[in-house]
């Protein structure tokens, strides 16, 4: 079959050292089974903020699998007016775009953008064509734990219009799916309708790249020399330093065990967003605290094979429910410690692989990491649980099959996997 698979924010094949995302896993998923792909992306770059080229671009990264990159502006922040405008330009440029191509048998969009969903479900609806909505962010209502408490009724005013698409677009889907039920149920609420069979959970997953022994030693000895050597209680953090996440807490924590258990933990943060110059000058005095900024996969890799611990903070009321970020630490094996409410701890809960602390509350997380890391038996077994949920239910080939087979289903195809086996 022809897939159209439009989503505006992961790193794609042209990037350097690209870091495949949902839609890339998919696309390669799909692609191997014998599907035909043609992907819809921005030329600009949404987690380097730059732009790949500037103009419109066909890049065809194999036979079956073709990436079209539609230009407009960028931004340099992600809760900005300029990231709106750029979003509005690239739903009307899709639009325009998308008619000299011949229909697909299906299309999946995902959310964000919204602009994009709403041309793609437009286009399929005029040319009988199945498509997904993808729910992989609460969009727009993200832009809510954005502001003050007494803001927000101002800012759901605001949002109504764009409500108001929302539902339209969800409604006219022919399928619904969500990386976790809350996001599905979100989705399901704006369609106003109930789950049906054509509706599902497909988690985000993780692809873990194995670092052959020569890189990895390369990459320890590097990080040897910026005073990370895992000869330390090592509690990673790797994601956005952004308003949504609690990083400050992760500072404040630090300050407290290095008074009360010193030499005993290290906290290592990497990535980059609008809160790092405030986290480094809270920072700037502890010994205990490893600023890295933005570093690269292989990086990760060195530095998970180090950690002791895996951080998914967030603030408190954050909408995130089973991102991303779990699932790597979980690749690693690692026990996590979670401020999140809901879907991530109940799973933390259930398999016996991390805790919940309170966001914003230093000696709560002190007393997580405490409890995740002091008893080596029972820590060890939280590391082998964590892993095993990882492999059953989290690693991409196990996601993207799954992803793929439903794909297959609605578009009324054979199951491409089933037919390999029996063949």
């Amino acid at each position: 079959m022809n897939v159209w698979l439009l989503h505006v924010g992961e790193e794609l094949p042209v990037d350097e050292n690209p870091r495949l995302f949902r839609y890339g896993h998919l696309a390669d998923s799909l692609s191997a089974r014998g599907h035909r792909v043609l992907r819809w992306a921005p030329t600009f770059q949404h987690f380097r903020k730059q732009q790949r080229f500037d103009h419109d671009q066909r890049v065809e990264v194999n036979d079956r699998y073709t990436i079209e990159l539609i230009h407009s502006p960028g931004y340099q922040r992600n809760a900005s007016l300029a990231r709106w405008k750029s979003y509005r330009t690239l739903g009307q440029r899709l639009a325009e775009r998308i008619e000299r191509e011949s229909p697909p048998d299906l299309i999946v969009t995902g959310i964000p953008s919204l602009e994009w969903c709403s041309v793609a479900v437009d286009y399929a609806e005029r040319h009988n064509v199945p498509v997904v909505l993808d729910v992989r962010d609460l969009w727009p209502d993200i832009y809510l734990h954005l502001l003050p408490k007494t803001l927000r009724p101002l800012g759901e005013f605001a949002l109504q219009p764009i409500r108001n698409q929302l539902k339209n677009t969800c409604r006219r889907a022919t399928a619904i799916y969500g990386v976790s039920q809350s996001y599905l149920d979100w989705g399901l609420a704006h369609a106003g309708r109930s789950q049906t069979a054509e509706d599902r959970v497909v988690p985000l997953g993780y692809h873990r790249r194995q670092l052959d022994p020569s890189e990895l030693d390369a990459q320890l000895a590097d990080l040897a020399e910026a005073g990370i050597r895992g000869d330390k209680h090592l509690c990673l953090f790797a994601g956005l330093i952004e308003r949504m996440y609690d990083v400050e807490t992760i500072v404040r924590t630090a300050r407290l065990l290095e008074e009360r258990r010193p030499g005993n933990f290290q906290f290592v943060i990497c990535g980059d967003g609008s809160k790092l110059p405030a986290v480094r000058r809270a920072a700037a005095d502890l010994e205990s605290v490893k600023l890295l900024g933005w570093v690269m996969q292989p990086t990760i890799q060195a530095l998970l094979s180090l950690a002791s611990v895996g951080l998914a903070t967030y603030t408190a009321g954050a909408p995130q429910s089973l991102p991303n970020k779990p699932f790597e630490y979980m690749s690693a094996g690692l026990p996590i410690a979670t401020s999140l409410s809901g879907e991530l701890p109940a799973l933390l809960r259930q398999h016996r692989c991390g805790t919940q602390y309170e966001a914003g509350d230093a000696e709560s997380l002190a007393a997580a990491v405490q409890f995740l890391v002091d008893d080596q038996r029972y820590h060890a077994e939280m590391c082998a649980r964590s892993r095993q949920l990882f492999l059953e239910r989290f690693d991409s080939p196990v996601v993207y099959a799954d992803f793929c087979d439903s794909l297959e289903n609605l578009a009324g195809l054979p199951n491409t996997r089933t037919l390999g086996a029996a063949a």
